[in-house]
């Protein structure tokens, strides 16, 4: 037995077995923890949706800006510098 332990051939097949049985071992015990934890789990109550809240409409009030304006002949002026103030 100590023979079959030490040989290169089946060093490594033994290693894939391990890996293979401790890889189900773990999926198994996820699943069998993941059956018992629905089974054992209380009915969470359905919440009511809360009805959404709409904002009235409110009219816009008009631009208070007023409205400026003037006339310019243009036989007298060449030019015209505008400045905006904010």
């Amino acid at each position: 037995m100590l023979n079959l332990l030490s040989s290169a051939v089946f060093g490594p097949l033994f290693l894939i077995l391990l890996f293979a049985f401790c890889t189900i071992l773990v999926i198994g015990a996820k699943v069998v923890f993941l059956c018992v934890k629905n089974y054992f789990a209380k009915p969470v109550p359905k919440e009511k949706p809360k009805p959404k809240r709409r904002k009235p409409r409110t009219i816009k009030p008009k631009s208070t800006i007023p409205n400026r304006s003037i006339e310019i002949n243009p036989d007298e002026i060449d030019k015209i510098y505008v400045k905006k103030v904010s």
